[in-house]
């Protein structure tokens, strides 16, 4: 199967010397998750066109943020970093899964995610790289009804509920209401506990302002 437009520039984009005033940052982070994009694309048999318009699509967006990250002359934080092993996962989980639709639907999640990034990183971007942050300081206060109600642990996961407690990848380390955590910005699953007892799941949209501090105010009296 011919490569699509995008993964073909992609692959020879990597083959070129990077400029003495760039980094490499984007392109190591990045490089390692176009191959499965080819991959899922040449098992696209017979073309479905709605797949392939994802496939394209993710690809594009990762190669801009890929640049983003290029441009700047430090890697990116640990946290970012967290967030596009969560590429990786997901897209595992699409080589795992035989249906078109289904495949369909979970790359449609990375492009959002994505799509999250991307514009932040624009949108926040300044006269320079030093200009450029990477993540969005998050808080979390629980309320019932109009009166602080803290003592909740709070957990965030991309894409998708963590299957325990433990295994989120963005835990914060204080209960609310004193819960922040720098985030990348994407799409999360908020995961709100008392104790060891799951309390609430909520979808969460973090920089979908480009604001660098984003507070979630969670009404827990129904719980």
């Amino acid at each position: 199967m011919q490569l699509p437009m995008l993964l073909t520039a992609f692959l020879l984009a990597l083959t070129i010397p990077l400029s003495s005033a760039a980094s490499d940052f984007g392109t190591k982070e990045f490089s390692g998750l176009f191959p499965v994009l080819v991959q899922i694309s040449d098992e696209n048999q017979p073309t479905d066109t709605e797949l392939q318009h994802e496939i394209d699509h993710v690809t594009g967006v990762f190669s801009a943020i890929a640049k983003e990250l290029d441009a700047r002359t430090s890697p990116p934080p640990e946290a970012f970093r967290v967030s596009i092993d969560a590429y990786r996962e997901q897209l595992r989980t699409v080589l795992d899964t035989t249906s078109h639709s289904q495949r369909t639907a979970l790359l449609k999640e990375i492009g959002e995610d994505a799509d999250i990034k991307r514009h932040y990183l624009v949108d926040t971007s300044g006269f320079s790289a030093f200009d450029r942050p990477l993540l969005v300081t998050v808080s979390v206060a629980t309320y019932r009804g109009k009166n602080e109600e803290p003592g909740y642990t709070v957990t965030c996961n991309p894409f998708r509920d963590a299957s325990k407690k433990g295994d989120a990848r963005f835990p914060f380390a204080s209960e609310t209401n004193h819960a922040s955590l720098d985030m990348p910005p994407g799409h999360y699953r908020l995961q709100i506990y008392k104790g060891q007892k799951l309390i609430l799941s909520r979808d969460i949209l973090i920089g979908l302002s480009s604001k660098q501090l984003q507070e979630v105010r969670i009404d827990v009296s129904n719980y």
